[in-house]
This record gives structure tokens, C-alpha cells and sequence, in this order.
């Protein structure tokens, strides 16, 4: 009887041990199986937060400032330091707005540090832009969407030493003498104080020694005004700013 007892519970022993050992086994394989399930999500989601290579090829970097990566995402381009809501929808103008914000910050960089070298930051621009045609001819980049346009418009283009910016004040009024203003967007004042010029809606430590200088920033910034101005309204016209950032830069050789 005793035996008989024995067996029975040793049965039933045995029955729970099996059952642990089955239920241990299949919990192992199922958190196997969502270890891989969720490794192979982790990995799709790394590839998602990869947007693609830099599509802007210009590689020149006067004092070390590069002209900031376009890359695609989905159907539209982004460029590198733009506000939250810049987007493009074809690759030249986003190719452009990364040479003018290039040239912004070559110019932020040199007006801190006081040497004069706007001049060298608007070269480097012209060799992006020419570099920017070369690039997209044959490849359907035509005139830009307004996707962000302007963005970076704090001083720049500059080349002088430091000093407010406002135009207010000046002792000669305006010398800007270009009168294009695309959207009703007219290009900054320039004003003369002391020795220095200043541009209007530029930061305060922006001033420039020459007169070209700060008539170059003013035309630069009406060209990103504009672009701001149309991007936010939603108008295709970033390619009417750019034709009058030209005609303006062309103003100001002739002034």
C-alpha cells in the first residue's frame, strides 16, 4: 500500500517536472522569437532615422565652414540648420539655399573674428551656385519651390568688426539705391555712423567698413526676407528671389 502511494506521488512529480520543463522551454523559444521580432524592428527603425546621403557636392569650406547637407526625406529636401518648417520640393533649391547659408555663416564667422573677407565668402557663393547648375543639369532640378526659403539672416555677408544693426540713425540716409522689392519686400537700409556702415534688421554687433560690403548684406537680406515672406504664403517664387538677389548684387557694383 505504502508503495503503491510512493509511486502515485513520485507520478505526479514527475508530471509537474515535465510540464515546468516544456513551459520553461517554450517560454525561452517565444522570448527568443520577440527578441528577434523586436531586434529586427529596432534595426528597421534605425534605418528609418537615416535620411540618405549629403546631396550637396560643393566641398569647398572658406574658414572652415561647410555649406550645410541636403538630404531627401520622402518627397521633399531638407538642408542642414534651417527652421523646423523649411522643406523643398526639388533638389536645386534646396542645393541653393544651402549655398546662401553657407555664405551667411562664412560671413557670421569672419564679421566675429574682424578680419574683412566678405568678399572671399561671395565668391565661394558664386562657385556653390555655378556648382548648383552643374549638379542638377539633366536631372529635372528646375526653378526652386519657396520650401523655407531664408532661415539665416543674423548679420553675415558682413566683413567688418562689430556694432549694432540697426539702419536707424544714419548720418547720409539710405544708401541703398536698389528699388526692387519682390512681395513688397524691399531691401534693407544702409546708413552710415561714424565710420562704420550699418544694415538694417541686422544684429547689433554687425557693422561693416566699406560701403560694398553693406550694401551686399542688404541685398542678401532682402533675398532671404523674400524667400520667408513666399514660403510663408505658400507662393513657387524662390526663383524671382534669387533673379532679384542678382539684379541687386549687379545695383550694387554699378553704385
Amino acid at each position: 500500500m505504502k508503495s503503491s502511494i510512493g509511486f502515485f506521488l513520485l507520478s505526479i512529480y514527475l508530471t509537474i517536472s515535465d510540464c515546468q520543463a516544456v513551459s520553461s522551454r517554450v517560454d525561452y523559444h517565444l522570448n527568443n522569437l520577440l527578441a528577434r521580432q523586436e531586434g529586427a524592428r529596432s534595426s528597421t527603425r534605425l534605418v528609418a532615422r537615416q535620411s540618405g546621403d549629403n546631396l550637396q557636392k560643393f566641398t569647398e569650406k572658406l574658414g572652415g565652414v561647410a555649406a550645410p547637407t541636403v538630404t531627401k526625406q520622402g518627397d521633399i529636401f531638407r538642408v542642414e540648420f534651417g527652421p523646423e518648417n523649411e522643406k523643398f520640393s526639388n533638389l536645386k533649391s534646396a542645393l541653393t539655399r544651402s549655398c546662401d547659408r553657407q555664405s551667411n555663416r562664412c560671413a557670421d564667422k569672419f564679421n566675429k573674428e574682424g578680419p574683412g573677407r566678405t568678399a572671399d565668402c561671395n565668391a565661394q557663393l558664386d562657385r556653390c551656385k555655378k556648382s548648383v547648375e552643374q549638379q542638377v543639369s539633366g536631372t529635372g532640378g528646375t526653378d526652386p519651390t519657396v520650401g523655407g526659403g531664408g532661415g539665416d539672416d543674423r548679420g553675415g555677408g558682413g566683413g567688418g568688426s562689430g556694432g549694432g544693426g540697426s539702419g536707424d540713425g544714419g548720418q547720409e540716409g539710405n544708401l541703398q539705391k536698389f528699388t526692387g522689392k519682390l512681395g513688397g519686400v524691399a531691401a534693407p537700409t544702409v546708413t552710415k555712423q561714424g565710420d562704420v556702415f550699418k544694415v538694417e534688421f541686422g544684429p547689433p554687433d554687425e557693422q561693416f567698413k566699406e560701403l560694398k560690403s553693406a550694401l551686399t548684406r542688404s541685398c542678401d537680406r532682402q533675398s532671404n526676407r523674400c524667400a520667408n515672406k513666399f514660403n510663408k504664403e505658400g507662393g513657387n517664387r524662390t526663383g524671382d528671389c534669387n533673379n532679384q538677389l542678382s539684379a541687386c548684387k549687379e545695383s550694387v557694383v554699378k553704385q
